[in-house]
């Protein structure tokens, strides 16, 4: 489970998502539509200790999966639509903003099994996982929040005043802070093979005697796995020398 986590990396592309609505001041003085494209957005993954646990034909594990990092980058398009006597006196305005950041650390509790089964050439160790989701939560940089802040703080009167009540960075804030699910592709953990060796046939006394094997229940423990298994012996003529007659005492 560790070795294929640690290898993979979630990426989301062409995430949209947007706010509008009105702002008024005694009576409407325009609408806004805010738009925000997440071009691209990746995570990379690593797996924390674990716990394993044994008990009949199966391996229960426990482990956290945590972001340890990532990157992000996206636009920001703000459009005003001014109306009434803000319509005169701000018009329509459109901001556009490229910004770029990192994605936020977290960690995520994943549980599952491994399944165990057996035939006579080897066990089989089939992962049982649950859908599980992974929420890449992006943080933009401060170089970039910057850049934002200071379009947005060079505009004065009427705009000025849309700007702050629409509050453009709260509402990018919270349109992304909740983050993108992005599901952990387990189905790509493929089953494990451990070979077993039963052999299917024995010498005895110099005979070769054919063995019927029918492998039985198997359990594991923290430090063995026993394998059971129904035995069918097939014998052609006799195994064993006649036992000699008992040698006669003398006497009268």
């Amino acid at each position: 489970m560790s070795g294929f986590v640690d290898q993979v990396t979630l990426e989301l592309k062409n995430l949209k998502v947007k706010k509008s609505g009105n702002v008024k001041k005694v009576v409407t003085i325009g609408q806004y539509d805010l738009r925000v494209l997440i071009h691209k957005v990746t995570g990379k993954l690593k797996t924390g200790k674990p716990n394993v646990k044994f008990g009949g034909n199966e391996v229960s594990l426990e482990l956290p999966v945590r972001v340890v990092s990532g990157s992000g980058h996206a636009t920001i398009d703000f459009k005003w639509d001014g109306k009434n006597v803000s319509g005169a006196v701000c018009g329509d305005m459109e901001i556009t903003q490229d910004v770029s950041g990192g994605v936020k650390p977290e960690s995520y509790p994943v549980a599952g099994s491994l399944v165990l089964t057996a035939t006579a050439r080897e066990i089989l160790a089939s992962p049982r996982f649950p859908v599980i989701k992974i929420r890449l939560k992006i943080e933009p940089s401060q170089e970039s929040w910057s850049a934002v802040e200071k379009i947005l703080a060079d505009k004065e009167g009427v705009c000025g005043y849309v700007v702050d009540k629409v509050n453009v960075l709260g509402i990018v804030q919270g349109l992304i802070e909740k983050g993108f699910n992005v599901r952990l592709p387990t189905e790509k953990i493929k089953p494990m093979a451990i070979p077993v060796g039963i052999e299917p046939s024995m010498q005895v006394r110099g005979k070769q005697v054919e063995l019927g094997i029918k492998v039985g229940e198997l359990a594991i423990t923290e430090k063995m796995i026993w394998l059971g298994a129904d035995i069918r012996v097939e014998v052609e003529g006799p195994l064993l020398p006649k036992p000699k007659a008992p040698a006669s005492s003398g006497g009268s």
